[in-house]
C-alpha cells in the first residue's frame, strides 16, 4: 500500500542504492523468504529540497498482511528435487562503520571457480550479470533469467568451453561453486562476496564476428546454480 496526501494505491516500490558493504536489505529479503511475519515493514520516503534543509513531501509504503505471510519462493534447487532449501542469504560481519558507507564502483571485482576441494581458479571475467533474487513466488523470474552470466574476452584459455563441453556430455565436475568478490578501490580489501552453490554451465555464447570493426570477441557463460550466499566483508 502506497500512501500520499489524498492518494492511496496498491503497488510496488523499487529501492536502489550503491553497495556499501551492508547486508540490511539481504537480511530483510531472507526474512520474507522464510515466511517471517515480523518482516512486515513501513518504508517512509522523504522528498527534500535542493539543500536538504526541508521535507517537501512524504510517502509511506507498507507491506500488506497478505504479503507478510506469503509462502517463501522456490528456487532452482527445490525445483530440481535436490531437497535443499531456497537461496540462503547468509549475513556476515558486524555492521558497517562510518568510513565504509561510501558506495564503491562496480569495476573492481574478481570471479573465481571453486572446485570440490576448495581450490580457486581466477576466471578473468570483465563483466558479471547477476540474476534477480525474488522474495515471493509471484516475483519469480523465468529459469533463463535466473542464470548468472559470466563474460570475458576470448583468448587461448579454453576453460569455459571445456566446462560447458563436459556439461553437454553429462560429465561436468560436481560440487563446483562460483565466487564473485567486489573489491574496494584499493584493490586489496573485499567489500562483498557472492557464492553461487552447485554451479553448472547452462549455455555458452560468443559475440558476433565483424570484419569492419576491431572490437574484441567475448564469450559469455550462463551458469545455473542451486543457491547463493552473500557475505559482507565488514
Amino acid at each position: 500500500m502506497i500512501k500520499l496526501p489524498g492518494l492511496s494505491k496498491v503497488g510496488n516500490v523499487t529501492l536502489k542504492r550503491g553497495l556499501i558493504g551492508s547486508l540490511a536489505l539481504w537480511r530483510w529479503i531472507d526474512q520474507i523468504r522464510n515466511g517471517d511475519a515480523a518482516a512486515a515493514r513501513t518504508v517512509t520516503i522523504h522528498l527534500q529540497n535542493e539543500d536538504r534543509s526541508a521535507i517537501v513531501q512524504t510517502a509511506a509504503a507498507a507491506r500488506t498482511h497478505r504479503q507478510a505471510h506469503q509462502r517463501p519462493v522456490q528456487r532452482q534447487g527445490q525445483r530440481g528435487g535436490d531437497g535443499r532449501g531456497g537461496d540462503r542469504l547468509r549475513a556476515a560481519g558486524a555492521g558497517v562503520s562510518g568510513h565504509d558507507r561510501t558506495p564503491v564502483p562496480g569495476r573492481h571485482f574478481r570471479v573465481e571457480l571453486i572446485d570440490g576441494n576448495g581450490r580457486a581458479l581466477d576466471l578473468g571475467c570483465c563483466e558479471v550479470v547477476f540474476p534477480p533474487l525474488a522474495a515471493h513466488a509471484e516475483a519469480q523470474a523465468s529459469v533463463a533469467e535466473e542464470h548468472l552470466l559470466l563474460r570475458r574476452a576470448t583468448g587461448g584459455d579454453e576453460l569455459l568451453h571445456t566446462w560447458w563441453s563436459k556439461a553437454c556430455r553429462g560429465r561436468a565436475p560436481a560440487r563446483r561453486s562460483v565466487r564473485v568478490t567486489l573489491l574496494a578501490p584499493d584493490l586489496e580489501h573485499a567489500v562483498m562476496r557472492w557464492r553461487f552453490r552447485n554451479a553448472r554451465p547452462a549455455s555458452l555464447h560468443y559475440s558476433p564476428l565483424n570484419a569492419n570493426e576491431s572490437t574484441l570477441v567475448f564469450e559469455t557463460l550462463a551458469v545455473a546454480f542451486d543457491g547463493v550466499e552473500i557475505d559482507s566483508a565488514g
